[in-house]
């Protein structure tokens, strides 16, 4: 018996002159989910297509067997507290911090609903342009 199959792209809605996917990360965590949105632009007729995610960043990250002194003490803490001490003193320098976070498609299905969707939303696009113009032409 085959599994079932995961539910990778999510419709989410239209709203106005865009449409919303939601994307699942292989990972499966909710959290490290990607929100597509596809936008018509009357002005130009371009199509605008936004990427977003939530990014994280965590002192608690880049452990190493450096930091533990014989086998019974462990200096995790101190690791921590100079990572925490890193990050807020670049954001004062630079005013902010650089992070970076991995969103992975790996299996066919899941690159198959990811061109899915963007097919989708291509032709949400088209047709709403294609009713704009309509629109505009009755109007004159």
């Amino acid at each position: 018996m085959e599994p079932p199959k995961k539910n990778f792209v999510m419709n989410l809605g239209a709203v106005g002159k865009s449409i919303f996917y939601r994307m699942a990360c292989d990972c499966t965590d909710p959290d490290c989910d990607l929100t597509m949105e596809f936008e018509a632009n009357p002005n130009d007729k371009a199509l605008y297509v936004y990427l977003s995610k939530k990014l994280r960043n965590s002192a608690y990250w880049g452990y190493s067997e450096d930091w533990e002194l014989f086998d019974c003490i462990s200096f995790n803490w101190l690791r921590i507290l100079i990572n925490k001490f890193k990050m807020c003193w670049q954001i004062v320098v630079n005013g902010y911090i650089e992070v970076e976070e991995t969103f992975i498609i790996k299996e066919e299905h899941h690159i198959n609903s990811f061109f899915d969707a963007v097919e989708e939303g291509v032709s949400f696009i088209e047709a709403l342009q294609e009713a704009m113009e309509e629109d505009k032409n009755a109007q004159a």
